[in-house]
């Protein structure tokens, strides 16, 4: 059951989970230590990163759309399938975007743009303030929603296909923009 309770949205089933076992953000990160890649924090991003930064910036709902018509055109599904797959596409993304987004009002004010650039307000003294520090494309607060969505968004796929050999095309974006003008192929659900 869907209730609307002012401008907050909350389904039965998440009831259980919201508000609890939320992770805070991860450490604020200085150039001395290592950040979630190979690199230490701060040193420029290679041109796949970028690449991968802009596709990402597409418009998630329409990149999980697209996606699930050439899943259900590929595999031939047949008008019940195709349906069960977008049923349980939207439902599970639904779910995560309203986690998701609780736990962004939770952590209000992190972001890592306030994070590198307030480095020195953090209490930690190995870390670095670097005030002109921008982001590629505009960043969001944490968690990225993008992130939840594909995760929950990848493991309907699998299960309305029944492995997690997935062997889909998603579309993505480009430049910094967020309409749909590039491809990318994964062979799983962890390629994804």
């Amino acid at each position: 059951m869907v209730e609307i309770v002012g401008r907050e949205v909350e389904l039965d089933a998440l009831r259980a989970f919201v508000g609890e076992g939320r992770k805070g953000p991860p450490c604020w990160c200085s150039r001395g230590r290592r950040g979630s890649g190979s690199r230490p924090c701060g040193t420029l991003r290679t041109s796949d990163e970028t690449a991968v930064a802009c596709f990402s910036n597409a418009n998630a709902v329409n990149q999980y759309n697209q996606t699930m018509q050439n899943v259900v055109t590929q595999h031939g599904m047949d008008l019940v399938d195709a349906a069960h797959l977008f049923a349980m596409g939207e439902l599970v993304t639904s779910d995560a975007g309203i986690g998701c987004f609780d736990s962004k009002y939770f952590y209000l004010s992190w972001r890592p743009v306030t994070a590198i650039q307030h480095a020195d307000l953090d209490g930690n003294p190995g870390t670095t303030a670097d005030p002109s520090w921008q982001p590629l494309l505009s960043t969001p607060k944490y968690p990225a929603a993008h992130g939840c969505l594909t995760s929950a968004f990848t493991d309907a796929l699998a299960a309305a296909l029944h492995t997690r050999r997935l062997d889909v095309t998603v579309p993505g974006a480009t430049l910094g923009g967020s309409s749909l003008a590039t491809t990318r192929h994964y062979n799983t659900v962890d390629d994804v």
